[in-house]
């Protein structure tokens, strides 16, 4: 949707869908789970916006493996996830994304 100057307008939803899910969902059924009620993404976001201002300006002229080190491998160790670090080869995954450390 366009704005009077050609513009888009901005939405004020909590989320940024794309089309992936259901707005059915998005906005009647995800909000009625007691784990998305209670959910408190204010100190995660805070933290997320720190690793943003200390290493954004720098991640333009990162490599692959730059930003992954210094940017997408914190934010994981802060949401509590568990990686693995690229293999060196592009047969094999780059890396992977575990929500438990047994595997």
């Amino acid at each position: 949707m366009s704005g009077p100057s050609g513009q888009g307008e901005l939405s004020f939803s909590p989320v940024e869908n794309g089309g992936l899910y259901s707005e059915n969902f998005l906005e009647s059924r995800l909000p009625q789970w007691s784990e998305y009620r209670d959910l408190d993404c204010q100190k995660p976001m805070d933290d997320i916006g720190l690793i943003w201002e200390q290493e954004g300006p720098s991640l333009p002229k990162a490599n692959e493996a730059q930003v992954e080190e210094h940017f997408v491998q914190r934010i994981l160790d802060l949401l509590g996830h568990a990686w693995t670090p690229r293999l060196g080869t592009r047969l094999r995954l780059d890396a992977a994304c575990l929500t438990t450390r047994s595997f």
